[in-house]
């Protein structure tokens, strides 16, 4: 998986390099680009010449670059400028990832979303592209920039359900692709429903989707593939039921959540994070402040929380000295949060007169 857009962002930052950070994929300065990011321009300059499968898997890493409109081009080199059209010959797995370039590059994404949920309500279009494209539909639908009205979502919801249950339970031991898309119609549909106030709803959404996952947990000497597809699956659905479970402040099972989330990607400092949060929530302090410090000996942007939650920690036990070195450590790493100005501010006393006249 490569690194989120916003880290390149704030690494060439970091580095002074606003050459670094621009919109297209072949203009990164030489003395930063590796000879495969230089072949990987020269494979894609012309999409035309490649398999859909090709231009799918090639548009898929330029989104996950940071790089959507070049994403746009490579998946559907076909389109106009401003077209919200999605190629009938594209591998229908590659589809979501089309699907978010488009919602990120294109002028007028609420023609995107139009698009997306014609096709998916579409009784002609075959059930497995229907499978596979309800999960990027209703993850737009749910945004607070979205089209769809609060009265249309639970119409979606209940289309969306039904083609869930024309897929099948897939009860199998290995995922297998349309597994993986039952299980992330789950997820979508678990926030869809708690979207739409139906907690019950989004409860049995995510245990539909837990349940697959555990009858295909990998044994311990499978494959480095299937082990690596479980755990990604598997990791995308705890976050959903932490997040489920805060909102319907059941605390432990976040809690829960949350800490299988840092056991399963020990190495994921965003998973310390959410563990540190969800002590926090639960009145375990000391615990969340090794949960942070996990997060520091792991580095990267992700620190910036974990020095403001530290810094909290610090405040609320009235030690101002060292919450007002976590709160500057938090603003210097990431200067364009707010609250931790604030806080910063509030831990510092004021300048008084010199001690010495």
């Amino acid at each position: 998986m490569s690194a989120p857009r916003h880290l390149r962002v704030l690494t060439a930052a970091s580095w002074g390099r606003a050459d670094a950070v621009g919109s297209e994929f072949d203009l990164l300065p030489d003395d930063l680009a590796s000879p495969l990011w230089r072949r990987t321009a020269e494979f894609t300059a012309r999409p035309d010449r490649l398999t859909p499968r090709e231009r799918g898997a090639a548009g898929t890493l330029m989104l996950r670059l940071g790089y959507p409109a070049s994403a746009v081009s490579i998946m559907n080199p076909g389109a106009g400028p401003g077209s919200a059209a999605l190629p009938a010959d594209l591998p229908p797995e590659a589809l979501p990832a089309l699907v978010r370039a488009l919602m990120e590059a294109h002028p007028r994404p609420a023609e995107v979303e139009a698009e997306v949920l014609r096709i998916v309500t579409d009784p002609r279009t075959p059930p497995a592209v229907r499978l596979i494209l309800w999960v990027p539909a209703l993850a737009a639908a749910v945004r607070p920039s979205s089209r769809i009205g609060p009265r249309a979502l639970p119409h979606l919801v209940a289309e969306a359900e039904r083609t869930l249950r024309e897929a099948g339970d897939g009860a199998q031991d290995r995922l297998g692709p349309s597994g993986v898309w039952r299980v992330r119609l789950s997820r979508a549909l678990c926030e869809a429903a708690l979207a739409c106030g139906r907690r019950a709803a989004a409860l049995d959404h995510a245990d539909g989707a837990a349940l697959p996952l555990l009858r295909a947990r990998p044994a311990s000497d499978a494959a480095a593939p299937d082990r690596l597809a479980w755990e990604l699956e598997s990791m995308s659905l705890l976050r959903t039921q932490a997040r489920l479970a805060r909102r319907s402040e059941r605390f432990e099972e976040a809690l829960k959540a949350a800490s299988a989330m840092a056991r399963l990607d020990p190495f994921d400092p965003g998973a310390h994070t959410a563990h540190a949060e969800a002590l926090l929530r639960a009145g375990r302090h000391d615990d969340a402040l090794r949960a942070y410090e996990r997060v520091f000996a792991l580095g990267g942007v992700t620190v910036a929380a974990a020095a403001f939650g530290t810094g909290w920690i610090h405040e609320q036990r009235g030690d101002l000295g060292r919450a007002r070195e976590a709160y500057e450590l938090s603003h210097r790493i990431d200067p364009t949060v707010p609250v931790a100005a604030a806080r910063l501010t509030r831990a510092t006393p004021p300048a008084g007169p010199s001690p010495v006249s």
